[in-house]
């Protein structure tokens, strides 16, 4: 940078032979008559100097271009952190590099499921607890709530608060109306008919339920169903997929239900035990503005009083002291029972609201539709493998596959297909009955060996499924192959790891409870109460969710149905 121009001091000049005063000219001026006096040099440049500088151009054109390609690439890198939450974050999170993958002619994604297979099978911990960390993993790469500047509009949030009280609280009120008050009496006024009437007179059947077990999850469901209502329609979720997760997660009756006059009673109707450990992230994902399930209501829900202090909870505060005891660091002085802020979720109208906005979470991730997917691309094949009964339903176990497992859990699925389809090597069928029989014959042994599968004397057999699948121990090593059969072959596989196959068994029960659940609300949702011809008939689109609707006549249906015209979309 050019120095400023120094000015003169008559003080500060050095003194000169002559008593004469010099004259002191105006800088600019002084400079104007210099330049027409003596021209400005101007130097001749030589070649050599001159193909320097283009040199030092053309070094430096390059050293921006490079710094340029080096900001794509991460931006980009950036972007599939974000866009494919499975893949570069994985060797970003564990100081890993591409180079390690690449070489060893692996995909990002098949080393993704690698590392899922690692963290499962790690020792120390339970499977439960494993299962746990793997889910807050899957959700902690999205990070949402970091990624928005909050700007703090007081005239929007009042406009906010404003309808939050005039409707959506008018609404959850009429749900605890119901809710509190659930009788044979209420039930006829609110549905128009008792389910007793429906299954003992009517003869309502369901597959797969008994009129006892339908008595009950049909009894407690149009209980529980005002809350779905409320919060379905406020994040724009289905209701009946949230009456879905409120039966997997406590059959209604995992905590006995009482009067929740206050709102804050123990009536667990969506919050298990795995959902716990990512309901911190997911209430800051809600309130935050750059997240795709932000919703500026929740700030609003009454969460009751705190412990400390007896004062209304603020969520920040509330926040901090769930967390704490979600680490079992909170003061046990302040909070004896160490569940304190942890139950306060139990109350029906908050678990509904965060139930909804899982579900509503867990769809807007890229995974979710892979998911999908591949549920559905490999239906056939993992009922084969999984010896289901009857085929699995894509959307119900991509549904519950997330909601209780994160974005991560179906990767277990995946690595266990890709296992149990790789083969080691084929041997004819012919050798069936000797493997029925438990008996390794030497021309048995032959055929292992020429396949590069070298057993010792010591072998021993067992039968999974005679005539279709055995297993195969080398008894010195301690190595187990499986054999199945397939059309006109045996196939022979390394064996399932002890870890995958526990989580996928746990997995896929717990999936087919949720596909049981949600096949049976649709076969209700189908059907609806003709009052007229005092029968149930096919419902022809006029109920909307069916056996579960509020009829005509219940005066306060309308507040409940309506919210989501204006409050599902994000403001």
């Amino acid at each position: 940078m050019r120095n400023s121009p120094r000015k003169w001091n008559r003080d500060q000049r050095k003194p000169v032979p002559s008593q004469i005063e010099p004259l002191i000219l105006d800088e600019k001026k002084m400079s104007d008559c210099l330049n027409q006096l003596i021209p400005p040099f101007v130097p001749k440049t030589s070649i050599l100097a001159i193909a320097k500088k283009i040199c030092r151009t053309i070094l430096l054109l390059a050293t921006i271009l490079t710094a340029l390609g080096i900001s794509a690439l991460g931006v980009f890198l950036g972007y599939r952190i974000v866009k494919d939450h499975d893949t570069v974050w994985h060797y970003l999170k564990n100081n890993q590099t591409l180079a390690v993958t690449l070489t060893n002619q692996k995909t990002i994604q098949n080393a993704v499921i690698d590392d899922v297979l690692n963290q499962l099978t790690q020792p120390g911990k339970d499977l439960q607890q494993k299962l746990i960390e793997l889910a807050v993993s899957g959700y902690a790469q999205s990070d949402w709530h970091r990624q928005s500047v909050v700007v703090y509009d007081e005239t929007q949030r009042a406009e906010y608060q404003l309808t939050f009280e005039k409707r959506i609280i008018a609404a959850i009120e009429q749900a605890y109306g119901i809710y509190n008050n659930f009788d044979l009496e209420t039930e006829r006024r609110v549905y128009g008919i008792t389910t007793d009437e429906l299954i003992y007179q009517k003869g309502l059947k369901v597959p797969g339920y008994s009129p006892m077990t339908l008595r009950h999850v049909l009894f407690e469901g149009r209980r529980y169903f005002p809350f779905a209502l409320v919060a379905g329609q406020v994040a724009g979720v289905d209701p009946l997929r949230l009456l879905k997760i409120f039966e997997i997660e406590s059959n209604f009756d995992e905590i006995a239900v009482g009067r929740n006059d206050n709102h804050v009673n123990n009536d667990d109707i969506g919050i298990a035990q795995n959902n716990l450990a990512v309901l911190p992230g997911l209430i800051r994902d809600i309130m935050s503005p750059g997240s795709p399930v932000y919703s500026p209501y929740l700030e609003f829900l009454s969460l009751g009083k705190d412990h400390e202090t007896g004062e209304p909870l603020t969520w920040k505060d509330y926040l901090t002291r769930l967390e704490a005891e979600l680490k079992g660091t909170y003061n046990p002085k302040k909070d004896p029972t160490g569940r304190y802020y942890i139950n306060l979720l139990k109350a029906p109208h908050i678990s509904a609201f965060l139930a909804a906005y899982h579900l509503k979470r867990d769809a807007a991730y890229d995974l979710y539709d892979e998911c999908l997917n591949f549920y559905g691309k490999n239906a056939a094949l993992l009922r084969r493998e999984l010896n289901l009964d009857h085929d699995l339903n894509p959307f119900h176990w991509t549904d519950y596959t997330f909601y209780n497992g994160g974005p991560k859990r179906w990767y277990l699925m995946k690595r266990f297909l890709q296992m149990r389809q790789k083969s080691l090597a084929t041997i004819g069928v012919e050798f069936q009955a000797d493997l029925d029989n438990r008996k390794m014959t030497e021309n048995l042994r032959q055929t292992f060996k020429n396949s590069g599968i070298a057993l010792p004397e010591n072998v021993n057999i067992s039968i999974e499924d005679k005539g279709s699948k055995w297993l195969v121990v080398n008894r010195e090593n301690r190595k187990a192959y499986h054999i199945r059969k397939k059309a006109d072959i045996l196939s022979i596989s390394a064996p399932i790891p002890t870890q995958l196959e526990k989580a996928v068994n746990f997995t896929t029960r717990r999936n087919l409870v949720a596909q049981r659940i949600g096949e049976k609300n649709e076969f209700l949702k189908n059907l609806a109460y003709n009052s007229l011809q005092d029968k149930t008939i096919q419902n022809d689109g006029s109920s909307r969710y069916g056996l579960y609707d509020f009829v005509d006549e219940f005066g306060r249906r309308a507040l409940m149905y309506n919210l989501n015209r204006e409050l599902a979309v994000v403001p």
